[in-house]
């Protein structure tokens, strides 16, 4: 993980589960094609509050190709209530022939 990623577990979770477990009937839902539905609990405020719910069932057609790399425009705060995070750096890279391809950081491809 890199210095701008931090995971911590915390004695809230069950209890950020339980709400979280109340509120998804009464959601606003929108999907994105990366493969996650994203669910509004507080917008246009800050913070800006919501659940996601990640599943390779929901990304769409020709998402397998470019996968669910994707940045954030602003900083944010995770809380990972089922599951687990996996957290990747990448960037591009030159190769041999000049072009540019995605390199993850620490030298894996």
């Amino acid at each position: 993980m890199s210095a701008l990623t931090t995971v911590t577990k915390t004695a809230n979770t069950q209890t950020l589960r339980a709400l979280v477990e109340r509120l998804l009937p009464s959601l606003e839902w929108r999907h994105h094609g990366i493969g996650v539905l994203q669910g509004y609990v507080r917008e246009d405020a800050d913070p800006e509050i919501r659940v996601h719910i990640w599943s390779r069932d929901l990304a769409r057609p020709g998402m397998e190709a470019s996968g669910d790399v994707h940045d954030h425009r602003c900083d944010l705060v995770s809380h990972v209530l089922v599951g687990r995070v996996v957290h990747e750096e990448w960037f591009a890279a030159p190769d041999v022939a000049g072009t540019l391809r995605r390199a993850l950081a620490g030298g894996g491809q």
